[in-house]
């Protein structure tokens, strides 16, 4: 049966109690890192996320863990798109800024 033990939105959250639900082996668990929108330029932002990872209950393991390792990886998916979106965001910044100023000289 597959089960959603947890569902969050903030990175900085962890973890500390499952829902009533028990999860057991084999059980799946979702974890999603909801959309955020990110304005580093006064009227100018973009968006990162949702992303969701969803992994299997091992035999043996604590729910705890499973939810855990289902957090990090949605977690490490959104870290990485943050870090391509800020890059390009700042890049295309810098050559407007730059075409901005070229036009300015010209003038």
């Amino acid at each position: 049966m597959k089960r959603q033990a947890g569902e969050m939105s903030a990175s900085n959250q962890r973890v500390t109690s499952i829902p009533s639900t028990s999860l057991d082996a084999g059980d799946s668990v979702t974890f999603t890192v909801g959309k955020e929108t990110f304005c580093p330029v006064k009227f100018h932002a973009f968006e990162v996320g949702p992303f969701s990872a969803t992994v299997r209950v091992r035999d043996g393991e604590d729910p705890l863990r499973a939810i855990a390792r289902a957090r990090d990886a949605a977690q490490g998916m959104f870290d990485a798109e943050y870090q391509a979106k800020l890059g390009g965001f700042l890049g295309r910044v810098r050559d407007a800024a730059y075409a901005a100023e070229q036009r300015a000289g010209r003038g």
